[in-house]
């Protein structure tokens, strides 16, 4: 892949070796299409914090939107606000599986949504 135009250094190189020009990559900036989703995991406010936990780690995921009955997005469950919440509350680390709170217990709303 290059970027931009061949210098004369490279054709020339190019051309000794025999190898093809390398396709042109016209930008490296991300686009939304690059990052968009189209079905996103999602959790109800009474659905268990465990297990949204296991969730965001078999996904790979930073963060699961929290939808009410409507599926209206009401917050938002993060790793970072999972742990915060049972590091603190604990002050040592907890696998979570003795957890008993939902998720409306935990996640962050924001307003701005």
């Amino acid at each position: 892949m290059r970027l931009g135009d061949v210098n004369a250094q490279t054709r020339w190189l190019l051309d000794r070796s025999g190898a093809p020009l390398p396709v042109l990559l016209p930008h490296i900036m991300l686009r939304v299409r690059d990052v968009m989703r189209e079905r996103f995991t999602v959790a109800q406010a009474e659905q268990p914090v465990r297990e949204v936990g296991l969730t965001l780690a078999r996904e790979g995921l930073d963060l699961v939107p929290v939808v009410d009955e409507e599926g209206t997005l009401v917050g938002i469950v993060s790793e970072r606000t999972l742990a915060r919440r049972y590091i603190r509350e604990s002050r040592e680390a907890t696998s979570l599986s003795d957890a008993a709170a939902s998720v409306a217990a935990v996640w962050r709303f924001r307003s701005d949504f």
